[in-house]
């Protein structure tokens, strides 16, 4: 772990990026493919009446170190701008890939809605019922990059008929029943699986 965060911080310094010590390296440095299942499976936000409902941040040494908002960190660090240093690049596109669909799972059960756009998911992303923005709610601000991460996650659920696409720009959930393909009906409901062990 010494090495690895000696590593980071030169890459830090090498670029000029700021480092954010409110989280203990030990937590937002290192993840199982465990952790990555758990992040892009959203067990790390409560719900509420079946609906996801992320808390904002609580400003606490043993929150902020916790599990849960490890996940957290982890599922933005996925989707948000970010740097592939190496590794299993397979692997790594097929997290990214179930992030971004997790991402769009997420703001449809926030809106709670039959029909969602990306304006308003990302709306829903960016800022909690209560105010709360960016680092103090899920890490996320209004960009072109959290567009396209929301736009190719629903794009992927559209491609697994979990989502429909209503007049080119509207998203609707859809439910296939177990017995045959053309049972499919269209509502409000939460349950979209993700993939969990990519290929």
């Amino acid at each position: 772990m010494d090495g690895l965060v000696g590593a980071v911080s030169l890459v830090h310094d090498d670029f000029g990026l700021a480092t954010d010590t409110e989280v203990d390296y030990e937590t937002k440095l290192y993840a199982t493919y465990s952790d990555v299942d758990r992040a892009v499976g959203l067990r790390c936000f409560p719900r509420v009446a079946g609906v996801l409902r992320p808390d904002p941040v609580i400003v606490d040494a043993s929150w902020l170190n916790s599990p849960t908002f490890a996940h957290r960190l982890l599922l933005n660090a996925l989707t948000s701008e970010h740097v592939f240093l190496g590794g299993n690049v397979a692997r790594y596109r097929a997290d990214r890939s179930r992030a971004e669909q997790a991402v769009a799972v997420l703001a449809i059960s926030m809106l709670a809605t039959p029909e969602i756009t990306v304006p308003h998911a990302v709306r829903a992303l960016t800022c909690s019922p209560g105010g709360a923005q960016g680092k103090d709610f899920l890490g996320y601000t209004r960009s072109a990059h959290l567009c396209s991460t929301v736009q190719a996650g629903l794009a992927s659920l559209v491609a697994r008929n979990m989502v429909e696409v209503v007049d080119g720009a509207r998203f609707r959930r859809c439910h296939v029943g177990r017995g045959s393909a053309s049972s499919r009906t269209c509502d409000n409901g939460l349950t979209i699986p993700i993939e969990r062990n990519p290929r």
